[in-house]
């Protein structure tokens, strides 16, 4: 053991230097910050970003600005089992059950709503493929 001490001797000393050298920074930095009268940092449990209910889906039906087209002639009549009123992006081609994932990012400037499955498809939107799934199609 005491020769091995004496072959690394030097860096042995290193060590111990560096460390002291670092228990005096962090205390030195500590006393600063306690004298300084700053609050610690505190990094609490992350919280969800978006709760459920909160989306821009939502955000739109409770104000009631979504924009509604207009299905001119023939009568509207439900096509599929799947029931509800029916959400669309201005820039897509599909549409949604509101609590669908994709209708969650619907930005509330783009978002149309339908009332059933004909009135979408009469403004040329076609079915997600979770609506299609439900259907059975």
């Amino acid at each position: 053991m005491w020769e091995w001490f004496k072959e690394n001797q030097e860096r042995v000393i290193q060590v111990l230097g560096f460390g002291l050298i670092f228990l005096l920074g962090f205390s030195f930095g500590k006393n600063f910050a306690l004298n300084q009268g700053l609050e610690p940092i505190i990094i609490n449990e992350p919280q969800a970003v978006e709760e459920e209910g909160s989306g821009p889906v939502e955000e739109a039906q409770k104000e009631d600005t979504a924009v509604t087209p207009e299905v001119k002639g023939e009568e509207q009549a439900a096509v599929s089992s799947v029931s509800g009123p029916f959400v669309a992006s201005k820039n897509s081609n599909k549409y949604h059950l509101p609590d669908d994932p994709h209708a969650k990012k619907i930005k509330p400037e783009n978002l149309i709503t339908f009332q059933t499955e004909e009135e979408a498809r009469q403004a040329g939107y076609e079915p997600c493929s979770l609506l299609e799934k439900a259907a059975g199609r």
